[in-house]
């Protein structure tokens, strides 16, 4: 069966690329440019929402904290983004549960394919 993805980012060009890299792997892919519009698209059969940090509105970790809040946590979450992270800040985030994973803009096609496919458990 497909999985279900929601790219989520309010830059259109980036979101644009991230399923055109994604388009061709059989994904289910669906588009947000808010978290807020994000929220209304997530559901049982979500699997992985690839996200913006900094976008206007609810912030990400706010819509991370409302899909566990709802018992979804069987989805994943994978920061997208152009904030810098140290190290130490990206491995707390992930041991704690919060991300799977942080994809640093600009990104490669093929290691974005690979992060996805990981916390996705295809790898």
């Amino acid at each position: 069966m497909a999985k279900n993805i929601i790219i989520v980012d309010d830059e259109p060009h980036i979101a644009k690329a991230i399923h055109l890299a994604l388009s061709g792997e059989g994904y289910n892919l669906r588009m947000a440019s808010t978290a807020n519009e994000a929220w209304k698209l997530v559901d049982k059969d979500t699997d992985l929402l690839l996200l913006d940090i900094m976008m206007p509105g609810m912030r990400s970790v706010d819509l991370i904290q409302t899909i566990k809040d709802h018992g979804l946590s069987k989805v994943k979450c994978i920061y997208v983004s152009a904030v810098p992270f140290t190290d130490d800040e990206m491995g707390k985030m992930v041991s704690e549960g919060i991300v799977a994973d942080f994809i640093q803009k600009p990104f490669d096609n093929a290691d974005l394919l690979k992060r996805v496919k990981k916390a996705l458990g295809e790898l």
